[in-house]
């Protein structure tokens, strides 16, 4: 059970169980590859925020951190938000994720889990 209970996913517990993260990024951009791969790499980044400050970033310590305008970043966020609805940012999801990432190591071929191939599953809305 996900401690993230507004999240749209929780992390697969189960050997086999759920989708990769990816796959289910993809499904949510309706397979529009630009797409999908512009929200991995902001959710990414993000997730790369949350480890340096040890909080919850801000539109503003994104757009510093990673040299763009504010416009951007919320242009971003608005993005993130449609294909997450209810979320505000990512933190939450990259906390899920990382907790998928430690849940399912011991299944993969030398305890390394990509993030991105981590296995989620869908939750009923």
């Amino acid at each position: 059970m996900s401690r993230y209970p507004q999240l749209p996913v929780r992390h697969a517990v189960r050997s086999g169980e759920g989708v990769s993260f990816i796959d289910y990024l993809n499904r949510l951009a309706d397979e529009r590859g630009v797409l999908r791969q512009r929200q991995l790499a902001f959710i990414n980044e993000w997730d790369c925020l949350v480890d340096d400050l040890g909080r919850r970033p801000t539109a503003a310590d994104y757009a510093e951190r990673w040299k763009m305008p504010r416009s951007t970043v919320y242009s971003l966020l608005a993005e993130f938000r449609h294909l997450f609805p209810g979320q505000t940012d990512p933190t939450d999801l990259c906390r899920e994720i990382w907790e998928g990432v430690a849940a399912q190591q011991h299944e993969a071929p030398f305890g390394i889990v990509d993030w991105e191939r981590v296995r989620v599953v869908p939750l009923a809305a």
